[in-house]
Order: structure tokens, then C-alpha cells, then sequence
């Protein structure tokens, strides 16, 4: 398997981020600052609307929504958490953090202080205790700020296609996963600031959280001990062939686990005598002949049938010099060459 080194851009952006992280780089600092910050802001306005809300309900004598109570209650959490989050850069960043909170108070508005005081409240109470916390994705975040610089080639990507509303871009990305938006929300927003489709917006979002959440997890992964790793596919007809011959497979933790573009695997740790996952090609041999056929389409299940290919030799791996580790869907005429050619004949 091809192994991505610092010499892809990728895997050089989050190794310099980090670097700088740990120095308490006055810029890296900043970056993170300003997404807490946005994040922070748009938060309390969201706080704000639901707690008016939820006032002229009870004023009305309705029945407050279940729903609307715990969500001001994720809000208490997650407001928490970047206030916290904020106060582990100190030195020079204190009075830059100081600004950011204030500044997100000011933008919030004049029922700011009361919205403040009443989740304090909330946050007090027996009842909050009782809800399952946000948590806030610090480690996702700082990663995601490490793949979308203006060096890094995201952020590159950006500026290729609107120069002018990159770090506009950039921001709204950082704070809305701060916020834990889903990705649905996330791509439209993206899609509106960047002025391109849905489908590439959704694209860009989805493969760039789904990058974040996996390095993330491979260095906890690595910090925690494990040695090793297992990739863990959908197992559905969505399923690319790829993906499939993926699944199950045991990797060493120096092998970062990437993959295509929109790609939804995931990996988790291998543990002996706990871990017990069953591999690709078994699974894919149970579904029905009709949900093969849409996974490898029709020339591919004919050398599939006849043995000639396996799930395995259609994943090929690929390190690419600024997207870092990959796999692709190899084709019949590669694996064959013009032996293919009666693959695609009916």
C-alpha cells in the first residue's frame, strides 16, 4: 500500500498547524481564535431567538417544547466548552481572547446579558444535569484549520474559485462544525458564499469534515497506543467496489487512512480478541445478485462471476502530492488490459 509522507501538502499543513499550536504561534492562535469567535457569536444569537421563543410560549401559557429545552441546554455546553477552549491560549493571545468573547457579546445585542444569565441558570439546575452534554470538536476544529490555509491545498481551492470570499469560506467552515451544524446546512451556506452548485459545495464539505474526523481519530488512535488499525466500509448497495475490497482490512497506525472524495468509511482501533469485523469480500458475497450488480455494474460483475477480479484488486491506492493518501476504482482494462474487452461483450 502507497504511503503518503510529509511530502504531500495535506499531511505538511497539519504537521506545520500543529507545530505552530504548540509554540503558541501568534497567526495559528489567531485563526483558531476567530473561529471560536464566530462560533461564539452566532451561538448566542441562536441563544438569544430560541430564548425569546421560548418566553412567549410560556407567556401564551403553551407548553414549552421538549426539544426547545434541550437544545438550550446544548447551547449552555457548547458555549462552556469555547470559553474554555479560548482560555488554553494564553500569553499573547490573552487580550486577543479577551476582544474575541467581547466582541461576540457586543455583535449578540442588548438582550445578550439576560440570555447569558438565564443558561447560566439553566446550566445550574438538576435538570441540565440530566441532558447528555455537547461536546465541542477542538480536535476536528484545529484540524480543519491546518487543511483549509491559504497554503494548504483546501484553502488553495478556495481562492482558485472565489479569491475574494476564501477566508469567508474558511471561517463559516470552522465555526459552523464548531457548532456542530450538520453538513447539509454547512454545504448551503458554503454553496452561497462561494456562488457554486449544491452538489460541489456537499462534495467539499463532506469530504473535507469526513478528512478531519478521520485524522483526528487516527491520532488518538496513535497517542493512545494502538499499533493498528481497521477500515470500516457501509456494506451497502451506495458502497463503491473500492470501499468494499477496503473493509475488514487491518492497517499499520503509520498508514493514515485516506480515501475518494464524498467518501462516508470510517476506521476504528484493532484490539486482539475484541475487534472481530468481517471482511469485504465475504459480506459482498451474501448480498443478492441484484445489489452486486449495482455496485460493480455490468462488465465488473462479469469478471467478478467468472473469478477473474476480486473486490481487492479494484481498491487502488494512490498518494497524491498536495490531496495526500487515496484510493481509487481501478478499471477492467487496467486489471485485464484487452483482456477486458469480453467483460463488456453481454
Amino acid at each position: 500500500m502507497a504511503v503518503a509522507d510529509e511530502g504531500d501538502a495535506i499531511t505538511r499543513a497539519i504537521r506545520r498547524h500543529r507545530a505552530r499550536l504548540n509554540k503558541s504561534g501568534r497567526r495559528t492562535t489567531s485563526d483558531l481564535l476567530a473561529a471560536y469567535g464566530d462560533a461564539y457569536r452566532s451561538l448566542l444569537a441562536d441563544a438569544t431567538a430560541l430564548g425569546s421563543k421560548i418566553d412567549a410560549a410560556r407567556t401564551a401559557g403553551v407548553v414549552v417544547d421538549a426539544v426547545w429545552l434541550q437544545k438550550e441546554r446544548r447551547y449552555i455546553s457548547l458555549l462552556a466548552d469555547i470559553e474554555t477552549e479560548v482560555g488554553r491560549f494564553a500569553g499573547d493571545a490573552y487580550k486577543t481572547t479577551l476582544r474575541t468573547v467581547a466582541d461576540a457579546v457586543t455583535a449578540a445585542g442588548d438582550d445578550t446579558a439576560h440570555v447569558i444569565a438565564r443558561l447560566r441558570r439553566l446550566g445550574s439546575t438538576p435538570a441540565a444535569a440530566n441532558v447528555v452534554s455537547a461536546i465541542l470538536p477542538t480536535d476536528t476544529i484545529e484540524t480543519l484549520a491546518a487543511t483549509t490555509t491559504r497554503q494548504a491545498p483546501v484553502g488553495k481551492l478556495f481562492r482558485t474559485i472565489a479569491k475574494d470570499a476564501a477566508e469567508e469560506a474558511r471561517t463559516m467552515l470552522l465555526a459552523e462544525t464548531a457548532k456542530g451544524t450538520s453538513g447539509k446546512t454547512i454545504a448551503r451556506k458554503l454553496a452561497s458564499t462561494l456562488q457554486i452548485p449544491l452538489t460541489r459545495a456537499t462534495t467539499i464539505v463532506r469530504t473535507e469534515q469526513m478528512r478531519a474526523y478521520r485524522l483526528t481519530a487516527h491520532a488518538r488512535y496513535e497517542s493512545a497506543g494502538v499499533t493498528e488499525w481497521v477500515w470500516l466500509a457501509g456494506t451497502s448497495g451506495r458502497t463503491c467496489p473500492a470501499c468494499w475490497g477496503k473493509h475488514g482490512k487491518r492497517f499499520p497506525i503509520r498508514i493514515p487512512m485516506g480515501s475518494h472524495p464524498n467518501c462516508r468509511c470510517t476506521s476504528v482501533p484493532f484490539v486482539d480478541g475484541v475487534t472481530d469485523i468481517t471482511d469485504g469480500e465475504t459480506l459482498f458475497g451474501a448480498l443478492p445478485a441484484a445489489e452486486k450488480l449495482a455496485v460493480l455494474g455490468p462488465a465488473k460483475m462479469r469478471a467478478y462471476n467468472a473469478g477473474t477480479i476480486s473486490l481487492a484488486d479494484l481498491a487502488v491506492d494512490h498518494v497524491h502530492a498536495e490531496w495526500g493518501q487515496s484510493v481509487r476504482q481501478a478499471s477492467l482494462r487496467e486489471l485485464l488490459g484487452t483482456a477486458a474487452e469480453q467483460f463488456y461483450r453481454p
